[in-house]
């Protein structure tokens, strides 16, 4: 199979946190896309602490959290902050999860754009969760399974929910 690729957004070797349309925006290290029911991808913007948003049309603007300024503040996508974001899933009802590496923590978006921490503690790396079977320490990659549990790949372990 011949596979090509193209550039949705971005501009190899500029890095940067602007918005704005394909190659005129800047990212600072994406790491995790998730893909919504509208075919728009979300982008862990990791050294921006940010979450993007890429259009089919190529229209990148921030999501959730403010460039530069990391964090693990939870409330309004304008208000929250990301301590190097790096996985993204999306459940069926469009929320996005987002795996918080340096927070210890996975952190929910919702489709009305308020942010919350749903497992783990900014504080510590491998922080008890209380009735969660497991700690978290720099979770990485992400999956939602059918039935809604959410798949965790943890510093050194692979996590599952037992719902959020």
């Amino acid at each position: 199979m011949d596979m090509k690729s193209t550039t949705l957004a971005g501009l190899a070797r500029m890095r940067g946190s602007d918005d704005g349309i394909a190659a005129a925006a800047r990212f600072n290290y994406p790491e995790g896309v998730a893909v919504d029911n509208d075919g728009a991808v979300s982008v862990a913007d990791s050294y921006n602490c940010t979450i993007r948003r890429l259009t089919q049309a190529g229209a990148v603007t921030t999501l959730a959290g403010a460039a530069s300024f990391c964090g693990s503040q939870d409330g309004a996508v304008t208000a929250a902050r990301f301590n190097h974001p790096i996985g993204l899933a999306f459940d069926t009802a469009g929320n996005l999860y987002v795996s918080d590496f340096f927070n210890h923590a996975i952190r929910k978006i919702t489709p009305a754009g308020i942010v919350t921490t749903v497992l783990g503690d900014s504080t510590s790396a491998g922080v008890r969760l209380g009735s969660f079977p497991a700690s978290l320490g720099f979770p990485r990659s992400l999956a939602v399974r059918p039935d809604g549990q959410l798949v965790i790949a943890d510093g050194s372990a692979i996590l599952v929910t037992r719902g959020l």
